[in-house]
C-alpha cells in the first residue's frame, strides 16, 4: 500500500512519528509530503504522534498565542486515492488525556489515530456505503475500478 500524507503550517520544527500497525515509518520534523510503500493488508491503525513540545515552545503575549510549535495534516492518500471526508473519522488524543475528534491540528503533544484498511479504494467505497447507505453497488464499482486501473497500467 502506498501511504501519502500532506502536512502544512509546519511551525518551529515540531517532531512527529508516523506509525502503521505498530511499525514506525518516520521520525523527525514532518515533511510537506511523506510517501511510503508499506506491506499491509487488511485493517490497520495509522498513528501520527506529536512529541517533544515544551511549554516554552508556545509564545503568548497579552493572552494571545503569537507563535506555537505545531503542524497540520492536510491530506491523506491511500493507494493514489484521497480519502477526502473520511479523514474526519479520526481523533487526536493529547498526552494530558484530552480527546479531540476530527482534529487534524497537532498543537499539544499527543497522537492522531485513524482506523483504515488496505486496499485503500475498497475501504473508501465500503466505508462510504456504510456511512451514507447510498451505494448498494459499491463492491461492483470496486471491481470495475480495479479492472480499469489494470488496463491503464498496460
Amino acid at each position: 500500500m502506498i501511504l501519502e500524507l500532506h502536512f502544512k503550517n509546519i511551525i518551529d520544527d515540531p517532531l512527529c512519528k508516523i506509525i502503521i500497525a505498530n511499525k514506525e515509518l518516520y521520525n523527525g520534523v514532518p515533511p510537506s509530503v511523506f510517501i511510503c510503500d508499506i506491506n499491509v493488508d487488511g485493517p490497520f491503525l495509522l498513528e501520527i504522534c506529536h512529541y517533544g513540545k515544551q511549554p516554552t515552545d508556545t509564545v503568548v503575549e497579552n493572552n494571545v498565542i503569537i507563535r506555537d510549535r505545531s503542524f497540520e495534516l492536510d491530506k491523506l492518500i491511500l493507494d493514489s486515492y484521497n480519502i477526502e471526508e473520511l479523514i474526519w473519522d479520526s481523533c487526536f488524543k493529547a498526552d494530558d488525556g484530552q480527546v479531540f475528534n476530527s482534529c487534524l491540528f497537532f498543537g499539544p503533544n499527543g497522537k492522531f489515530m485513524l482506523n483504515a484498511e488496505s486496499p485503500g479504494l475498497k475501504w473508501i467505497l465500503q466505508t462510504r456505503h456504510i456511512k451514507n447507505n447510498n451505494d448498494p453497488n459499491w463492491e461492483e464499482d470496486y471491481t470495475h475500478y480495479v479492472e480499469a486501473c489494470k488496463l491503464l497500467q498496460k
